[in-house]
């Protein structure tokens, strides 16, 4: 939000835990800036039985806990999300058409294309093990619906990208495969052609460029971007960069 709110109710001594992200909120203010900023993140099992015991014991906002807790199918995620933002008037006028018209889109949106936003979201706060579960739901779901080839390319182009994050570079590989099977695109040509050069080396990359007669000038152009690459990543001291990326590996995926 862009304005300025005093916490108009004492901040709980114990914190609501958001799993998703790994967030402790301590106010009702917080609770309201995290659902309106991420509302991909926000479902209806977010308003359960642990949020509500966590307003009622923590806030003292026992009248919200039991309009969440009565609440039916009818006031959907939208009602949900209001209720709460209204019990501090959290929102401005045109914030909340803003959010009321953002809700609206999202409740007639397919699952499979919730859940890939979902799974986007966590990427953009480096929660990839978690993003890649989303992901893999989403292709699961996709022999339902009439999403189409294009959407699957997609799904799999994005899990290719975090498994490279996670230095997975196999995995990595085999989604880009597919990405570039059902998309055809420059990008994911590319893309696939970094991760075989990551994964096997340059000799499987230029055997791979081959096979899909991959023209001289990308190839060289991939060439000077993988040695620029390179030359950055590579660390003055060995020892503190890979004990940094260790660290780095069990918070992103919480092993």
């Amino acid at each position: 939000m862009s304005k300025t709110i005093l916490c108009q109710v004492p901040r709980a001594e114990h914190p609501y835990y958001v799993q998703d992200i790994d967030l402790n909120l301590y106010s009702i203010e917080e609770l309201c800036c995290y659902i309106d900023q991420n509302l991909a993140l926000v479902d209806l099992r977010f308003f359960g039985e642990s949020l509500q015991a966590w307003l009622r014991e923590e806030l003292g906002l026992g009248g919200l806990a039991d309009r969440l807790r009565d609440a039916d199918d009818e006031d959907g995620l939208k009602g949900r999300i209001m209720a709460v933002n209204a019990e501090i008037s959290w929102l401005d006028p045109t914030e909340e058409n803003t959010i009321r018209r953002e809700l609206d889109k999202i409740q007639h949106l397919p699952l499979a294309i919730r859940m890939r936003r979902k799974g986007d979201a966590l990427v953009r706060y480096q929660k990839y093990a978690r993003a890649i579960e989303c992901y893999r739901q989403v292709l699961g779901m996709l022999k339902d619906t009439s999403l189409g080839e294009q959407f699957a390319g997609i799904i799999y182009h994005n899990m290719g990208v975090v498994y490279s994050r996670l230095f997975q570079m196999d995995e990595a590989c085999e989604c880009m495969k597919n990405a570039y099977e059902r998309l055809h695109s420059m990008e994911t040509l590319k893309n696939y052609l970094y991760c075989i050069w990551m994964s096997s080396g340059e000799e499987a990359f230029e055997a791979k460029a081959d096979e899909l007669q991959v023209d001289e000038q990308t190839r060289q152009e991939m060439r000077l971007q993988i040695a620029g690459l390179q030359q950055e990543q590579a660390p003055e001291d060995v020892d503190k960069a890979l004990d940094s990326w260790v660290r780095d590996y069990h918070r992103q995926t919480g092993m």
